[in-house]
């Protein structure tokens, strides 16, 4: 199994660079892209923020199932 730090690391990696994608090329860009690919962007960003809340409950359950065993 992956280390969950090295995921997490992943993880925020994603998220930054669609951040800063979105600040570049986003809406209020001086050349913004198509509406479509800002949206995708924005939907890829939601995704990634809810996927490392999981993956962050999910870890923490494992560990104190892990400490009450």
């Amino acid at each position: 199994m992956t280390d969950p730090q090295t995921v997490i690391e992943w993880m925020d990696r994603r998220m930054w660079s669609i951040a800063t994608w979105l600040e570049t090329f986003g809406r209020s860009a001086s050349k913004p892209r198509p509406e479509l690919d800002i949206a995708a962007k924005e939907e890829d960003l939601r995704m990634f923020t809810e996927l490392r809340g999981a993956y962050e409950k999910a870890l923490a359950k494992k560990r104190a199932s892990e400490a009450a065993a």
